[in-house]
């Protein structure tokens, strides 16, 4: 089994053996390697997502998570004792601990035998809910596939959409059923939205070459889900002061992440990825999802509501007024020509 590690604190040696556990068993979280991902899959990939939750803790290589119910947990050894001076609270003589005290072939076992020694179970939580997050990384990264690596980056899929959904919900339920299993909770952790976003950021950003892959990633999860979107239902005449300053250190951050990925990434990738991620780009699919419009075409609508986006933002976070938007659709008219442009109208937002 991978080896594991779990730091609790500095435990006082005037603790009884219990308290000397913990702490030791706090260091052995922090040099444990992380769960090998889940291994799903099936002719139909779709299916399952659902299917394999029926048993959402086994996995290819780490042998803890298959289900054993009745297998007895290991007997504690006899070598654990405390050293002459623990009781007098001195720093000499640190108790002997030997890890198979928690160590387990299985991973409900590991759980009962930190319960059993006195991890705190807020730790214990912490714990088996990072190891669960860790456990469907696999899952998350197929639905992610499905949805996002098979349409191009100019096609709005609203079934990819909601299979999408669908399929995030029976992975996030797999997760549940795990964590009542293990731990008595149904709670998903407050990072699985960022999970998710990350799962979908490795597929959007699987055109680039890896080495630019992993630093644009880097780059953006630095930074955190940042774009130049703007509080709904809120004018450019209506901006609050503080809403303003919120904009004007959201701009500044944009300008940051823009110009350190442009040291990693050539113009043309860098607009590729802006196509893909960023929130005029998610606009604009859902916008012209009846007018179906070809690569080249959606590239040059995206340059000019993309460069639209990022001025209004800045004129409002400064306090100036709304331009409006009749310039970028006389633009756009120019680029398409009479004929498409009125089917582009036409079936805007419809």
């Amino acid at each position: 089994m991978k080896q594991r590690g779990i730091i609790v604190g500095l435990a006082f040696l005037s603790l009884s053996l219990t308290a000397v556990v913990v702490w030791q068993a706090r260091l052995l979280r922090a040099q444990r390697t992380t769960l090998a991902h889940v291994e799903t899959g099936s002719a139909d990939r779709d299916a399952s997502v659902a299917s394999s939750s029926s048993d959402p803790l086994r996995t290819s290589e780490d042998s803890r998570f298959a289900p054993d119910h009745n297998s007895p947990a290991r007997d504690f050894p006899q070598d654990v004792t405390l050293g002459d001076h623990a009781a007098s609270g001195e720093t000499t003589n640190w108790p002997k601990f030997d890890w198979r005290l928690v160590e387990s072939d299985d991973y409900r076992t590991y759980v009962r035998n930190l319960r059993d020694i006195g991890c705190p179970e807020e730790t214990v939580r912490d714990i088996v809910t990072a190891d669960v997050m860790q456990a469907f990384a696999a899952r998350r990264a197929e639905v992610a596939a499905l949805r996002y690596g098979e349409s191009g980056f100019h096609e709005f899929d609203d079934g990819a959409d909601a299979g999408f959904a669908r399929n995030r919900r029976a992975v996030d339920e797999a997760m549940k059923a795990a964590l009542r299993e293990l731990i008595g909770t149904e709670d998903l952790p407050a990072s699985t939205a960022w999970a998710w976003k990350a799962a979908a950021l490795e597929q959007q950003l699987a055109f680039l070459p890896e080495d630019k892959h992993r630093a644009a990633l880097e780059i953006l999860f630095h930074n955190g889900d940042l774009d130049v979107a703007l509080p709904r239902g809120i004018s450019g005449n209506r901006l609050t002061s503080a809403q303003a300053e919120e904009l004007q250190l959201r701009l500044a951050t944009f300008d940051r992440r823009r110009n350190e990925l442009l040291q990693v990434l050539t113009p043309e990738e860098y607009e590729q990825m802006d196509m893909r991620i960023s929130w005029t780009g998610d606009n604009l699919r859902q916008a012209m999802a009846r007018f179906q419009p070809t690569e080249a075409e959606f590239t040059a609508i995206f340059r000019e509501w993309r460069a639209h986006d990022v001025r209004i933002a800045g004129l409002w976070a400064g306090g100036e007024p709304d331009p409006g938007n009749k310039h970028v659709f006389a633009n756009i008219e120019r680029l398409l020509g009479p004929e498409r442009y009125q089917q582009y109208r036409e079936t805007w937002w419809k």
